[in-house]
């Protein structure tokens, strides 16, 4: 009988044993779910910025091809600049001719 007793006894101590493993598992299993969760909600903070980056990139690369295409289309042609060139010869010959008589 005393074995019996002292084998139900080592059980007992034994099913303590396990069940303060298991404490200390569940928390660490705790912890661990913590850690995921602010895992992913700092992932979704990221995925937010680099979202919002890839918004603004895409919005300066527009502007950047309108700007090239303004640059490109109010450059004066070489037509414009001979024209403008004759216009301000021929305000010169006037003002020279204007000085030529008032003299």
């Amino acid at each position: 009988m005393k074995s019996f007793i002292l084998y139900v006894q080592e059980l007992e101590a034994e099913n303590t044993a396990l069940q303060n493993k298991i404490s200390v598992l569940e928390e660490s299993l705790e912890e661990t779910r913590q850690r995921v969760i602010k895992l992913e909600e700092l992932v979704e903070t990221r995925d937010g910025e680099i979202k919002l980056l890839e918004q603004e990139n895409l919005l300066l690369r527009q502007q950047v091809t309108e700007y090239k295409f303004l640059y490109e289309n109010t450059r004066p042609s070489a037509f414009d600049k001979a024209a403008n060139i004759g216009i301000g010869a021929g305000v010169a010959a006037v003002l020279y001719f204007l000085v030529q008589f008032a003299n």
